[in-house]
């Protein structure tokens, strides 16, 4: 079994265990990236298993992922990719938080992008958020706060 959902580590440890009584495997796998990336094939793929687990079963997942990382045992992959999404999520409200304080200080929007995608503040979160700010519409974040909290409460 190859659970590719954003999971509890926890639970996906216990379920493990409970799959292998049972004589099958499971692997954790979740993904990362957009639908739109999903759609062109391009996703990453965490997996956390055995390695000759991960071995047998990486041409399926090569069939829609750009870059597969094994992460470690079973478990580990969807813990990677609850701290992914922490960070990730965390960016994306910091750069809110600065856009809004250009905005209350009269800094340009264009501005803030231009100068901070050049340093340090440059960051995956950076462009798609200062599209929403800039265009009021963004194509490249497609994540809901909603599906954020579920993650964050897991």
């Amino acid at each position: 079994m190859v659970d590719c959902s954003t999971a509890n580590p926890e639970a996906t440890e216990r379920l493990a265990k409970t799959v292998e009584r049972q004589g099958a495997i499971l692997v954790d796998a979740p993904l990362a990236r957009t639908p739109r990336e999903a759609k062109d094939g391009r996703l990453n793929v965490m997996v956390g298993g055995d390695a000759s687990t991960v071995s047998r079963i990486t041409p399926v997942i090569e069939s829609f992922a750009e870059n597969i990382f094994h992460i470690g045992k079973v478990g580990s992959a969807h813990k990677l990719k609850l701290i992914n999404n922490f960070l990730s999520l965390g960016t994306a409200a910091l750069v809110s938080e600065a856009a809004t304080m250009a905005a209350g200080m009269g800094v340009s929007q264009d501005k803030l992008l231009e100068i901070c995608s050049q340093g340090g503040a440059n960051s995956a979160m950076l462009a798609p958020v200062m599209e929403w700010v800039l265009q009021k519409e963004c194509t490249k974040l497609q994540f809901s706060l909603g599906n954020a909290e579920k993650d964050m409460t897991t």
